[in-house]
């Protein structure tokens, strides 16, 4: 039996991204995520992304290291990475919440992670807010 992990990042974009640019990312990273048992949801606004991450430990890590070399991002700082129980967002190999939705995420406050001292609790917030929108939307 595989150990499933959740893990959270904050980035910030090298240039803005278009909306061609995030259809692509959310392409290929669905057909990736489906082969590798991997769920999550990708939040990109006020040039920041933040993205939640599940799946088997070895392949989420694998992942990770993929996203950290990703030259359309930089800064990437992990918020939070533990042991999961059960899956938040099994529904979607990869489910988006951006700046267009009315209810989108405050990325400034997101934002604001990458100099604030990052708590587990602080961390959670933002998934709870980030499965609220995407339950919200489907």
């Amino acid at each position: 039996m595989e150990n499933l992990m959740r893990l959270l990042y904050v980035s910030k974009a090298n240039s803005d991204i278009s909306d061609d640019e995030i259809g692509d990312i959310l392409t290929v990273s669905r057909r990736r995520n489906e082969e590798d048992k991997i769920t999550g949801v990708l939040g990109y606004g006020q040039s920041y992304f933040t993205q939640i991450i599940e799946g088997p430990d070895e392949k989420l890590l694998r992942l990770y290291l993929r996203i950290l070399g990703d030259s359309r991002h930089r800064d990437c700082l992990l918020l939070y990475i533990a042991p999961a129980k059960e899956r938040l967002f099994e529904q979607w190999s990869m489910g988006f919440v951006d700046k267009v939705d009315p209810d989108a995420l405050d990325f400034g406050e997101i934002a604001k992670l990458r100099t604030e001292p990052a708590g587990k609790q602080r961390a959670l917030l933002v998934m709870d807010a980030m499965m609220i929108r995407l339950h919200k939307h489907k």
